[in-house]
Order: structure tokens, then C-alpha cells, then sequence
């Protein structure tokens, strides 16, 4: 995830919460949270009811032992973009 050394932090320009699905890690970044309006963003652990709130898509590979990468859209309208970007 990144381009010309942006990394990581690049998924904020489409998600305000990309979650992140590993093992027995399942955490969000927010940057809504109080210290993401400083321009720090820290992780925060998904709770168990917060995680089965996810789409069954995301479960299902979590469960399956992929690492997931889940990034609800700041806008509808991205995903098309994103779509053109990825063909």
C-alpha cells in the first residue's frame, strides 16, 4: 500500500477507519479519535461485537487466516475511482 514513498499513510485519502485483520490482531486506525485531529492517528482493538459488525466478506477471510486490509470508503463515489486505478 503506498506510491513514491507515502506508504501506509495513503489509505487515508480514501478511508477515515482502515482496519487492519492479522491473527489475533484486529485493530482500526481513526483518524476522528482525539489525537487524530493533532495529526497523530494510533491504533485502536476492535471489540468482539465491533468485529461481527464487519462485512461477513472480511470475517470470512480473517477467519479463513488471511490478513485483511478492510478500508470503508470516506465516500461511495471512490469506489469507481479506486476500480479505475486497480484495471
Amino acid at each position: 500500500i503506498g506510491c513514491k514513498g507515502i506508504g501506509f499513510k495513503s489509505v487515508f485519502t480514501v478511508s477515515n477507519q482502515p482496519h487492519v485483520l492479522s491473527g489475533g490482531f484486529t485493530f482500526r486506525f481513526d483518524i476522528s479519535g482525539p489525537l487524530g485531529k493533532l495529526g497523530y492517528v494510533t491504533p485502536t482493538w476492535l471489540t468482539a461485537s465491533e468485529l461481527s459488525l464487519l462485512p461477513e466478506e472480511v470475517r470470512l477471510a480473517h477467519a479463513a487466516g488471511r490478513t485483511v486490509l478492510f478500508l470503508p470508503l470516506r465516500h461511495p463515489a471512490l469506489a469507481q475511482a479506486i476500480g479505475r486505478e486497480t484495471e
